[in-house]
């Protein structure tokens, strides 16, 4: 018997088949078939321990990434909700300080004619501080006027009938004007929604 052939009866014995022949005798009188044995058990041991399972780590990890998904939408929303609310204080406050400046000349007591478009500015700067909701529309329109009462203040200044204190509070109206369009288009805000009667055509035409 050939050292290749005994292997092969030995492979076969630890495969737990019938080696076809005793290959002892052989192994009694041969030093390589021995190691050749002890190699082969030693590997057939090593590949009947049972490995140890690798924990599933996949919720865990989804479930880390959504509580800081959650968390940094959380920390966003105090932090727009923190400026909402100081672009609602600081547009009210101007406004009301317009309101108060533009009521003598609304009441007839002063005789500037730009006092009751002030006053239109500033009840529409109050009404979107107190409801944000209404920046959105309002902006435009605000900025417009704004615009327009800064020039006629500019105008009338350059042609000496005015002095800068009479002319404060049209002037003051972009500052409110440039807030109002920041609290309009704050990061957060919902797009408008669409007129009912354009849903509605379209359900007819369908």
């Amino acid at each position: 018997m050939t050292c290749s052939q005994v292997r092969l009866a030995l492979s076969a014995r630890l495969d737990g088949e019938d080696p076809g022949f005793d290959p002892d005798d052989h192994l009694r009188g041969c030093a390589g078939c021995r190691q050749w044995l002890a190699q082969a058990e030693a590997l057939g041991l090593m590949l009947r321990v049972p490995t140890r399972a690798t924990p599933d780590v996949t919720e865990a990890v989804l479930a880390r990434l959504a509580a800081e998904k959650s968390a940094a939408r959380s920390a966003a929303a105090a932090k727009a909700a923190r400026w909402t609310d100081a672009l609602r204080l600081g547009l009210g406050g101007i406004a009301a300080v317009q309101l108060l400046l533009a009521l003598p000349g609304v009441l007839g007591l002063e005789g500037s004619h730009a006092h009751h478009e002030v006053a239109a500015v500033a009840v529409a700067f109050l009404l979107a501080a107190f409801r944000p909701a209404l920046a959105k529309p309002y902006a435009p329109v605000a900025v417009v006027l704004a615009g327009c009462l800064v020039l006629s203040a500019v105008l009338d200044l350059s042609q000496g009938v005015t002095t800068v204190g009479h002319e404060a509070g049209h002037l003051m109206t972009v500052i409110p004007a440039a807030m109002l369009v920041a609290l309009a288009y704050r990061p957060g805000t919902p797009p408008p929604m669409q007129p009912a009667h354009g849903r509605r055509e379209e359900v007819a035409v369908r």
